[in-house]
C-alpha cells in the first residue's frame, strides 16, 4: 500500500512539474510576443513621424513653387 501511495505522489509531482514548465514556456512566449509587438509599434510610430515630416516638406515646397496659400 505504501508503495502505491509513493508512486501516486511521484506521478502527481511529475505532472505538476511538467505543468509548471509548460506555464514557464507559455510565459516566455507571451513575453517574446509582447516585446516583438512593442518594437513593431515603435518602428511604425517612427515611420509615421518621418512620413508626416516628408509630406509637410513636400506641401511646403509645392506651396512655395505655386504661390498657393492654402
Amino acid at each position: 500500500m505504501q508503495q502505491a501511495v509513493t508512486r501516486l505522489k511521484a506521478g502527481t509531482l511529475a505532472a505538476t512539474t511538467e505543468t509548471i514548465e509548460l506555464n514557464d514556456v507559455e510565459t516566455d512566449l507571451e513575453k517574446a510576443r509582447f516585446d516583438h509587438q512593442a518594437k513593431l509599434f515603435a518602428l511604425q510610430q517612427e515611420f509615421n513621424g518621418k512620413r508626416d515630416k516628408l509630406r509637410q516638406e513636400y506641401h511646403e515646397r509645392v506651396q512655395a513653387i505655386t504661390g498657393d496659400s492654402a
